[in-house]
């Protein structure tokens, strides 16, 4: 059940008659009245408190919720530690700052990815919008369609652009930390000194720039 039908009222309801439909309501819901009870008035307050906000109204008629989104530092943290939760019991992480920041970059690639491809799509419909005419004098049923898949497309498209920030916002917090972890295997100091003595060399004093320009081309 929507907010409007909890109150009673269409849509297009102004924000009069949605304040006198919440009197009335409250009045019927009062746990202390006959039929009332205290979810019932619990239900009518978070309808009305949505309805007489015209910006939380604005979110509930976009995105069906009437709760402010979190903040892109919030949700660059949320992230984080995520990313931070999953590689910092791993053995297999040599570097947890690199394999968190790599995470997040690939995150962020595929999110990019998802969101050119809902561009794409809403600029065919809107293509294919104005290339129809329609002679009818009813409700125009294809325009009508392409304009709420439109609108769908268009709040996933701003949902996604608020994930890319975060991904970058969590990147940077990254950047305020430094390890001193190497990201080398193990034993790979001694492999590497094994195989220099067999060409008649000496083991390389640093064993990350040799991994790093072995195997890593760098």
């Amino acid at each position: 059940m929507t907010f409007y039908e909890i109150l009673g009222v269409d849509r297009e309801a102004t924000p009069e008659q949605i304040k006198s439909a919440y009197r009335k309501k409250s009045r019927e819901c009062h746990p202390d009245r006959a039929g009332g009870s205290t979810e019932a008035m619990a239900k009518a307050n978070e309808a009305y408190a949505a309805l007489s906000d015209p910006e939380a109204r604005k979110r509930y008629d976009t995105t069906g919720s009437a709760k402010a989104p979190d903040s892109i530092e919030s949700k660059a943290r949320e992230f984080l530690l995520a990313v931070l939760a999953h590689f910092i019991g791993d053995e297999k992480c040599l570097n947890l700052l690199k394999d968190c920041n790599k995470a997040l970059t690939e995150t962020e690639t595929k999110v990019q990815g998802e969101v050119s491809k809902i561009q794409s799509r809403i600029k065919t419909m809107e293509k294919r919008r104005k290339k129809l005419k329609y002679k009818g004098k009813d409700f125009n049923l294809i325009e009508g369609m392409i304009d709420q898949q439109v609108s769908e497309l268009a709040t996933k498209r701003e949902e996604g652009s608020r994930v890319l920030e975060a991904l970058k916002a969590a990147q940077k917090i990254l950047k305020d930390y430094e390890s001193e972890e190497e990201d080398y295997p193990p034993d790979f100091q001694n492999t590497l000194q094994t195989i220099m003595q067999g060409h008649g060399q000496q083991s390389s004093s640093n064993p990350q720039e040799a991994w790093n320009r072995y195997f890593r081309g760098r």
